[in-house]
Order: C-alpha cells, then structure tokens, then sequence
C-alpha cells in the first residue's frame, strides 16, 4: 500500500512542481516545495511497513504527513508539523527502543532542538517558520538539522521510519545555513564522519555524507542552487539505493562551478572540501550492488531525470548545468546505440535489478 500510494503522490507533486506551483487556499506552494515534496514522497515510497497498525501508522506518516510537513516548511510556513512529523517518525520505534540506539537520542536530539529554535524565535515578526531572525535561533535549527541527519544515517536496519529523517534534516540545514557563521567548517567535519561509516552502513553513510555537502554548500549564498541538487542527490540515493549514484553529479558540478567563480574564503574552501568527502563515500557506495528498495520506481524515474537533465529542474535556481547537460545527453545517446548493437550481436545480456520484495 505505501508504494503505490506513494508512486502515485510524488507523481503529483512533480507535476505540481513542474507547473510552477499552486495556490491552496492562504497557501502558497511553489515550485521548491513542491519538489521537496515529490522527494519526501518518493523515500517515503520505500519504507517498509509490516501488516497491521503499524502499516496504518507509518504509511500515511511516510507519504503523506512528512511531505506536507516539509513543504510547508521549506517554503516559509509554519514549521510546527515538521515538529510533529519528526516526533511520530520516532515514536514507531515504540517497545523496540533499545535497538536503535544513537539514532534515536540523535532524533530526540533534533526535535528538541528543533523546538527550541522556533520557540527562542516567537518574537520574530514570523513566529514558528525555518527563516527566522534571531542568529542563537539559527544556530539551535543549524544543529537540529544535523542530528537528524545523523539519526537518519544511524538507524538500525529494520528501523526504516528513522529514514524519514533525512528530509527533514536536509530542509532545515539548507533553510538556516546562510544565517549561521561556520556551518560550511562543521558540516565539512560531519562530512569525514561520515565517510567513516561507509564501510559498516554503505548507502546511509554516502545520504548522510551527500546531505552534510548540501548543507555546506548552501552556506555560500550563491552555491545554493547547487546545493538543492546535491540535497535532491542524497534523498533518491536513501530511497533507491546505489543504483542511482549518477544523480550526484550535476550537483557536484554546479557546486565546484559556483563554489570556483566565487571569491575565496573559509566557508567555500570548507563547502569544497566536504564535497570531495561526500565524492569518496559516493564511490565507495557504487560498489555496494545493483539492489534496488522497495517502491524504488519513483525515485529510479526522478533520479534518472535529474542525472541527465538537470538544467530542466529549474525551481533549485540558476545551477549552470546547461553544458553538463548537453554532454549528458550525448553520453546517454551514444551509450544507448552502442549497448543496442552489443545486445543485437549477443555481446551483452542486460542486468536485472534485486527487487526485494514485490512492494507493490
């Protein structure tokens, strides 16, 4: 059920998103939001329920309640059910609390601070939404975001709700790192950590890695764009797994791109570094097999959309890959009609894809 639930909600918000947005009574729900959307949607689509109240709890939670949160939120409104979001995806663990751990404290982690950031803000002039003024609020949702990122990395397997948190942690590191004074240094850091777990947890080491890049990147106002490329890269590789690695390129590109015209400083050198990092993890992931999860088809789709053409993807701003486009595009081509004629001639016999389970 929450495959194909959810197949079918992340095709209407990438046709919400592709069509400039929409407005919803007194909300407004652009183009950004409705990306993060069809993103949250699609890992959401991957989560797998067992029979029973828990299907009927984490279901709707994976692909309904957790996108409309983090829309909402990346887009400038209330921030409040992102906070419920979160404490759901935690409170699934229930009775199976001692097996996950530091995720869990990591999680719990997070929502405090989460809390707390928007409650030191209810003086601003936008009380309880990500943009706030205050820079100690800042730096609370600054460290928020990371723990959840962490809780997402370090979720123990058969504890899928904890991936949920990856969306969450990535909306809210992107929204506030402008607004924080050396993000791009600690999450540079965060980055190494990460690739250190690599080797224990492939794909969720390479997420979190990828999703501590974005966050450094997007401490540098002009890279932002590319750092909503790299935050899209890290979601679809938590939801399909290895297969989608290519994903990871055009925000990699547009990141040494912007990160390069601008001028030199600590937090770019900083943003520079944690991408080479976040390359390491990636490469050492793509090793990890062609196993694809459960309800994977939606993100295959927009991960192979964004692999070969990003310039397309034009809510995360202007990401200067209409060059890396067009040699995509070509590298595609030329790769079809030679894997056609090796196919013809018997020199080639196309790998299947593990499905793990039928999900649908």
């Amino acid at each position: 059920m929450t495959a194909s639930l959810g197949a079918a909600l992340t095709l209407a918000w990438t046709l919400l998103a592709v069509a400039g947005g929409a407005t919803v009574g007194s909300i407004h729900v652009d183009p950004v939001s409705a990306a993060v959307g069809a993103g949250a949607t699609a890992l959401g689509a991957t989560i797998a329920t067992r029979r029973g109240s828990h299907e009927l709890l984490v279901a709707p939670l994976a692909v309904v309640v957790m996108p409309v949160a983090c829309a909402l939120a990346v887009g400038g409104h209330t921030a409040l059910p992102l906070i419920v979001g979160v404490s759901a995806c935690l409170a699934t663990v229930g009775s199976r609390w001692r097996t996950a751990g530091p995720s869990l404290v990591a999680g719990e982690v997070g929502v405090g601070l989460l809390l707390a950031g928007l409650v030191l803000a209810r003086g601003d002039l936008h009380a309880g939404v990500l943009p706030v003024e205050t820079s100690a609020a800042a730096a609370l949702l600054a460290v928020a975001a990371g723990a959840l990122i962490a809780a997402s990395a370090l979720g123990p397997d058969g504890e899928d709700g904890f991936r949920l948190l990856l969306v969450p942690g990535l909306v809210t590191g992107w929204v506030v790192a402008p607004r924080v004074d050396g993000v791009a240094l600690v999450a540079a850091v965060l980055v190494a950590g990460a690739v250190a777990l690599v080797p224990q947890r492939r794909a969720a080491g390479a997420c979190a890695a990828l999703a501590y890049a974005a966050v450094a990147v997007a401490a540098v106002g002009p890279a932002r764009p590319a750092a909503a490329l790299l935050a899209a890269a890290a979601v679809l590789l938590g939801a399909a797994g290895p297969m989608v690695w290519p994903a990871a390129l055009p925000g990699a590109v547009a990141a040494a791109l912007a990160l390069a015209a601008g001028s030199a400083s600590l937090e770019s050198v900083a943003a520079g570094v944690a991408v080479a990092f976040a390359a390491l993890a990636l490469a050492a992931t793509v090793r990890g097999g062609r196993r694809v999860e459960r309800g994977g088809v939606p993100a295959l789709a927009l991960a192979a959309w964004l692999a070969v053409a990003p310039a397309t993807w034009a809510w995360a701003g202007g990401a200067q890959v209409e060059h890396y486009q067009q040699g995509a595009s070509r590298a595609v081509a030329a790769a079809l009609l030679v894997s056609v004629v090796a196919w013809m001639t018997g020199q080639l016999r196309l790998p299947t894809p593990e499905w793990p389970g039928d999900g649908w």
